[in-house]
């Protein structure tokens, strides 16, 4: 349940980072734009739980399979 609940924080972080380096960009425009993102950005905290359950995970592998393979027999 933890790495559930670290996963929707990391998204959501980087979701809302990206809305403020946009609403940052945008600073010169209307007050209504920048509304309108930062409405969106909450907006997208919301849809997330149900997008991330609806779609595929999404996997990162750090290590190739045989990159992995020569380290755990090089420390053999």
């Amino acid at each position: 349940m933890f790495t559930t609940l670290a996963d929707a924080g990391l998204k959501g972080f980087v979701l809302l980072a990206a809305v403020a380096l946009l609403a940052l960009a945008m600073r010169r425009t209307s007050a209504a734009r920048r509304h309108l993102i930062w409405s969106l950005g909450v907006a997208g905290l919301l849809i997330l739980p149900l997008l991330s359950a609806a779609l595929p995970a999404w996997h990162v592998r750090v290590l190739p399979q045989w990159l992995a393979g020569v380290t755990s027999e090089a420390t053999a």
